[in-house]
């Protein structure tokens, strides 16, 4: 059914012009993607290649037209047919589908294991859901395709009337500076989250949706705030993956608690905050002097991490807490993201050379100190938690400040942020901040921020107060915005039954850790 409602999609969009309404293959390509998302959500009959299939309608028109889409439907509904009808719902213990439409008020007749009466699994739980939920799960999709179709349309709009920036210098430099940024953004912070046992999924895919939708609508919020035609160039795209970055270093506090209409609803209101933050208030990356010296990254782990923690506390505890634990695999998955980040760190936060030798000095003395304060705390004897999140610590408390400081005092200062967060880390509370971002990004983040203002001087042109002013102000905007959108969040209709786990949203694998619910 899917693959019929992409085919169509895909044929409908290719022939727009000869329908009478002008429009480019890339506009009739991305037509062709959003409008089978949205088909698919609504149909409920989600297919993981959907918008490859609609995709290939417009880039590879068939000779004759529709004859792709007979072939398509017919192939794949008459296999759906003879599968689904004659094998699958002879089966008493199949998964899927749970339900026909025609039994959306029938109990399931026989479950595929026994679980004592007051007790649940996590499968069997959404087998027990009344209608009601179910009508709010279908309406939370709904909202979730009109809310993705409605922001891509809106960035299309942009998009068609944007300028190229051709007054761009070394290309290829800033091309590769690019890619170092896009890993660290995605391979770094993405896989760094996948430590719990049953949400790997979510926390790298939501993740990259996350990347897709915050670069596009930073880039189209700053074109506002500046009064100005959208310019398409790598200094915007790189400006949107620092947005983006924020926005993922918010998603760590939330990670397991927030479904994908509250993970959308989130971007659309960090991105605008953070923006006007940086460019109406601290005025940077404008025609007038900034406020406050920022390397680069100060303001994104700062804004990040304060936002994402007021959102955290004011949705409150999740009822499935005991999902919210690792096992070996997924703190392997996450170390390993944490080594992205860690190589990659100077290019998403340094802007010279002197200040990317200085994150560097300030990594190594935050990853030296992690492994002894560490083992001090825990009796010789490491936690996988402290190693993937305090080695970054170094790197976060020079991200605003790594070319004002001297090497002795950038080691320093690497040093002091590692203990600071690894002691910290040994305290956290992790129902609140899945995480544990106020301890990996928002105390080194407070400690750069301290070391920006007591470095400062007239002669390096940064005047302290102004310094205090933009850091605490950025503080101030960040928990205040936080709050309220955590305020938001939880008012929307979240699955809270099945937080941290992958099932909700994800075609699972069968080796899926589950919870037990007591109703």
């Amino acid at each position: 059914m899917g693959c019929f409602v992409a085919a169509l999609c895909g044929g409908l969009s290719e022939a727009l012009p000869q329908l009478g309404v002008p429009s480019p293959m890339w506009m009739r390509a991305a037509f062709a993607v959003g409008l089978a998302s949205f088909m698919m959500e609504l149909a409920n009959a989600v297919f993981p290649a959907g918008g490859a299939i609609a995709l290939a309608f417009v880039v590879m028109p068939a000779p004759v037209p529709w004859i792709s889409l007979l072939y398509t439907g017919m192939l794949s509904s008459s296999l759906v047919i003879i599968y689904g009808t004659l094998l699958n719902n002879l089966q008493e213990t199949r998964l899927y589908p749970r339900r026909w439409p025609w039994q959306r008020g029938i109990a399931s007749r026989h479950m595929p294991f026994t679980v004592p009466e007051h007790r649940h699994s996590e499968r069997s739980l959404v087998r027990r859901w009344n209608d009601d939920s179910k009508k709010g799960t279908q309406y939370s999709q709904i909202y979730v395709g009109v809310l993705t179709v409605g922001l891509q349309f809106f960035f299309l709009i942009f998009l068609f009337f944007a300028e190229f920036d051709a007054s761009e210098e070394g290309v290829a430099s800033m091309c590769n500076s690019l890619a170092w940024i896009s890993m660290a953004v995605l391979a770094g912070l993405a896989y760094s989250r996948s430590f719990l046992k049953a949400y790997g999924l979510g926390a790298v895919g939501f993740s990259l949706l996350i990347l897709c939708v915050a670069v596009q609508w930073s880039m189209i919020v700053e074109s506002l705030l500046h009064g100005e035609v959208l310019r398409i160039g790598f200094t915007r795209m790189m400006r949107g993956y620092s947005a983006a970055a924020a926005v993922l270093v918010s998603f760590g506090a939330l990670i397991g608690k927030v479904d994908a209409l509250q993970i959308l609803t989130l971007v659309v209101i960090e991105i605008p905050c953070y923006c006007w933050n940086k460019v109406v208030f601290l005025q940077m990356d404008g025609p007038k002097m900034p406020v406050v010296h920022d390397g680069r990254g100060l303001s994104i782990f700062l804004f990040g991490s304060f936002f994402g923690f007021a959102a955290g506390k004011m949705l409150g505890v999740s009822q499935m807490g005991w999902l919210n634990r690792s096992q070996r695999s997924t703190e392997l998955l996450s170390l390993m993201g944490t080594c992205c980040l860690w190589v990659t760190f100077p290019a998403l936060t340094s802007s010279s050379s002197r200040a990317s030798q200085h994150t560097v000095l300030a990594l190594l003395g935050s990853g030296v100190t992690t492994f002894i304060v560490d083992g001090f705390l825990h009796e010789g004897r490491l936690q996988p938690t402290s190693i993937r999140s305090a080695v970054l610590a170094g790197g976060v408390a020079l991200s605003g400040v790594a070319d004002l400081l001297w090497p002795f005092t950038a080691l320093a200062v690497g040093c002091v942020a590692g203990a600071l967060s690894t002691i910290a880390l040994h305290f956290s509370n992790r129902d609140i901040d899945t995480s544990g971002i106020l301890q990996i990004y928002a105390l080194p983040s407070l400690l750069g921020g301290l070391a920006a203002i007591f470095a400062g001087d007239s002669s390096s042109g940064i005047i302290p107060g102004n310094q205090a002013m933009g850091f605490f102000g950025t503080l101030i905007m960040a928990t205040f915005s936080g709050a309220i959108c955590g305020q938001l969040l939880g008012s929307l209709q979240g699955s809270v039954e099945l937080a941290f786990s992958d099932e909700v949203r994800w075609a699972c694998a069968e080796d899926l850790p589950r919870g037990v619910l007591s109703l």
